[in-house]
């Protein structure tokens, strides 16, 4: 079983996405929820030091009629709790590919545990990777394609194929050159029988008038300017670790089910996104495409690194090598088990640090990881390797 994370926490009458917050800055784990499940009541309090993540949640979601459910080591579902009786199971990592009938992949489509409110969607190859229990049924479903359900059985690696939607069939007639075009939408298997028809007009491009034939500027106003598509969704950027560079991301934009081109359809705009910190990148409209989507993403410092370890008359003095990034400060952790079971933490915002109180004649572990300060919330880089020393 993984090592049990463990948080420090101080709040009072705080909201549940606050805790959420609190939990996402000291670990590797990340939320995902409905947001109409989470009340706005600040009514929760907690203050505790080195105490499970597992346990914070079960304070913060007592009395509510929510659950969670860690999915993968760096996932935490909150959903509704379930009705009746619910057969636990073992679960697996399943991952795929959804394609068309022609082979391409499918960007964007649904993937969803069939009964629960787990689900992903498929990146820009038409891969997915989902948590599953052994006897869970996959829905499948993408805008303009029929939905799919399959049982995973013993399957870890899944190669799915989505057909167009046969309830209906669309023709075109008459949509080549200017004049009346129509289009037709005639149901298929249970709507066989049921038709709509629709008309248009292609106009013919006019070529434009030279100013020395007519200086008259009314003409200027017949130009018909072309009506710019909203930006609708944005994939969430990944974090990052600090590495002296400017960073960026690359995120999937829709406009509706269109996926967009970076530098043709929207461009992108970061503000402090070199050192360690909270990036906030601005997804612009451009060309035929207008409107703005705001994301955000976190630089946690690098892996810290400790120097030496001096020992002393029950005491161990920390020298620390300086991380980069704009870094706060450090948290050091020491035991006497080299499982670091039983362990204490202590803070340092300089590179020097000693450990009094010390056993004598003990062995003492020790390790560190930088941290950046951002409004009441701490991002943490990594923990260093461990070194050992004996206390005089």
């Amino acid at each position: 079983m993984a090592q049990e994370k463990l948080i420090t926490i101080n709040v009072k009458n705080v909201s549940l996405k606050e805790i959420f917050n609190i939990i996402e800055n000291q670990t590797p784990y990340r939320f995902s929820y409905r947001s109409v499940v989470l009340d706005a009541d600040r009514n929760i309090s907690i203050s505790a030091e080195n105490i499970s993540v597992t346990t914070v949640l079960n304070q913060a979601l007592k009395d509510r009629n929510l659950e969670y459910s860690i999915v993968s080591p760096k996932t935490i579902v909150i959903s509704d709790k379930q009705t009746g009786n619910v057969k636990s199971s073992e679960t697996k990592k399943i991952s795929g590919i959804i394609k068309d009938v022609n082979g391409e992949p499918i960007i964007g489509a649904n993937v969803k545990i069939k009964g629960q409110s787990i689900g992903t969607i498929t990146d820009i190859d038409g891969r997915f990777v989902l948590d599953a229990s052994t006897d869970a049924t996959l829905q499948i479903s993408y805008i303009g394609y029929a939905s799919l359900e399959m049982n995973t059985g013993n399957k870890k690696e899944l190669n799915i194929v989505l057909k167009e939607d046969t309830d209906y069939k669309i023709t075109y007639s008459n949509n080549i050159n200017p004049g009346t075009a129509k289009v037709e939408i005639t149901g298929l298997g249970d709507y066989k029988g049921c038709s709509l028809s629709y008309t248009y007009t292609i106009h013919k491009t006019e070529t434009p008038v030279k100013p020395s034939e007519d200086t008259n500027p009314s003409h200027n106003d017949s130009t018909t300017e072309t009506k710019k598509e909203s930006l609708t969704i944005a994939t969430d950027p990944e974090n990052a670790i600090y590495n002296g560079k400017n960073i960026t991301r690359k995120v999937i934009v829709r406009s509706g089910n269109e996926v967009l081109t970076e530098g043709r359809d929207y461009k992108i705009t970061y503000s402090n996104n070199k050192n360690c910190g909270i990036v906030t990148m601005k997804i612009i409209g451009i060309g035929n495409h207008q409107g703005t989507i705001t994301k955000t993403f976190k630089i946690a410092p690098k892996k810290a690194s400790l120097k030496k370890i001096k020992s002393g008359k029950k005491t161990a003095t920390l020298y620390i090598r300086k991380s980069s990034g704009g870094v706060t400060g450090y948290q050091i952790r020491y035991s006497y088990k080299k499982n670091f079971k039983s362990s204490k933490y202590k803070g340092s915002k300089k590179t020097t640090y000693k450990i009094k109180g010390l056993k004598r004649k003990k062995q003492v572990y020790v390790k560190i990881r930088a941290y950046k300060q951002v409004g009441k919330a701490k991002i943490y880089g990594s923990w260093s390797n461990s070194k050992k020393v004996k206390i005089k």
